[in-house]
């Protein structure tokens, strides 16, 4: 929803923004406010049915109590309660993905493959789901031939939904998953609109990139984004930390154990094929932006969950009752403490983003409507209402760029730039680059 608008084109495969899209336009004879409201329920909308077509497959699969301990995880693991409350595509990327293998696990394959072209028209990491998807169907064919007319039915059917937009994608931009995987597009001799690759050895950026893979962990536990940096914020430190340390790794042993217990051969393929195929999604965004998120990995919660469901049961089934019983306290405990840590969260992530409505209101009142801004997060473009464009695409015209001093991802600002405001409050710094519009006396500084 937060798409900078002031780009050449829009490569984002669009069905989660029409979604949004649809929700506000129906509720905007409510008012702005419910129409804006509205928009933010596409992945509370998702989040939940993902619950249900996991707890449906599993019980499928497995039995009632199996299917319970591999919900529960995946209902109270904090990075699915965040991102089915923020607006993320990455959640509705997931209830395709794992709505599309329960259809072709219960052997409705057309199903299947529409709710795969779904997917495929809602952000380009479903491609990575489609090698578990034809394994599936490997194997329910019986013969040569109908695996092969079923595969290549089933493709047909998924790529005939999204293969206009990937072809739009390739003509507008040179690559059909622009810009994902631009380096290698690159390397493969592509021409790709506006980009400058930045590929580097392979060895050298799998190995120097252990913490970047070690904040997948804290990611998956709610530390915002997995930066070590943001365990600052929790509380009674450095307590604090140790205790979450203890407790997460408390929590984590399940999918452990679940590693090795045995499942039907459908799960294993389910599980093991989103562990793998996301994994090596990952692999390849390190070398290609040198970051690791793990929302977009979202399914791989999927496996851990299955996991940890089979772990926990065998932990307790043991004859040793007050082991069963630590084990029931632990989970609650920690339930407890994700629930409450992602309140938290939410309330402080509320009380920062309030903090900046002097700056957006400052941006509204005093900044022409049709000015070209380069902000350093993705929601100023949408509360600011002016187009934006990344900083790399730095054009002729009336251009302004916001930088936020406290940020990571600190940019150089352009030589002659001149600072036009600034806030004591947030730190937000606004500078004009190209020098074109004149600012009234008193109106440069906050």
């Amino acid at each position: 929803l937060f798409e900078g608008l002031g780009r050449f084109a829009f490569w984002s495969p669009p069905l989660f923004h029409l979604h949004g899209a649809l929700l506000n336009i129906l509720f905007s004879p409510f008012g702005e406010a419910a129409a804006t409201k509205a928009m933010y329920f596409v992945s509370p909308l998702y989040g939940s049915l993902t619950l249900i077509v996991f707890y449906l497959f599993i019980r499928k699969a497995t039995n009632p109590r199996l299917a319970l301990f591999s919900t529960f995880f995946l209902t109270f693991i904090p990075h699915h309660i965040y991102y089915s409350t923020i607006s993320h595509i990455d959640v509705m990327l997931g209830f395709f993905a794992l709505f599309s293998i329960y259809l072709l696990y219960r052997k409705l394959w057309v199903w299947s493959a529409i709710i795969a072209g779904l997917g495929v028209m809602t952000k380009y990491n479903m491609f990575f789901v489609f090698p578990i998807l034809l394994v599936m169907l490997w194997i329910q064919s019986p013969t040569i031939q109908q695996k092969a007319k079923r595969i290549i039915s089933y493709l047909l059917i998924a790529f005939v939904v999204g293969l206009p937009w990937y072809a739009r994608n390739l003509a507008a931009f040179g690559s059909p998953v622009y810009p994902f995987m631009n380096n290698v597009f690159t390397k493969l001799g592509f021409s790709l609109l506006s980009y400058t690759p930045t590929w580097t050895d392979a060895t050298l950026t799998l190995s120097s990139g252990f913490v970047e893979w070690s904040q997948l962990y804290l990611d998956l536990f709610g530390i915002p984004l997995g930066r070590i940096a943001n365990l600052s914020f929790l509380p009674y430190q450095p307590y604090g930390v140790i205790i979450w340390g203890i407790l997460t790794v408390l929590f984590f042993i399940p999918v452990l154990r679940g590693i090795v217990v045995k499942k039907p051969q459908p799960l294993n393929i389910a599980a093991w094929g989103l562990l793998i195929c996301f994994g090596i999604m990952l692999a390849l965004m390190l070398l290609d932006v040198h970051v690791l998120y793990l929302r977009l990995a979202l399914p791989i919660l999927f496996a851990l969950a299955i996991f940890w469901g089979y772990g926990l049961d065998v932990l307790l089934q043991g004859k040793n009752k007050k082991v069963a019983a630590t084990i029931l306290i632990i989970v609650i405990v920690c339930t407890g403490m994700f629930v409450v840590g992602e309140i938290v969260k939410v309330r402080t992530a509320s009380s920062l983003h309030q903090s900046y409505e002097e700056d957006y209101a400052w941006v509204q009142n005093n900044l022409p409507e049709d000015v070209l801004m380069m902000p350093p997060s993705g929601t100023m473009a949408f509360y600011t209402q002016r187009f934006t464009i990344p900083f790399f695409e730095l054009s002729e015209g009336e251009v302004y760029y916001l930088y936020r001093e406290n940020q990571r991802e600190q940019k150089t600002i352009p030589e002659g730039s001149e600072l036009i405001y600034k806030s004591s409050q947030t730190e937000l710094e606004i500078y004009n680059v190209t020098g074109k519009i004149s600012i009234p006396p008193g109106q440069t500084q906050s």
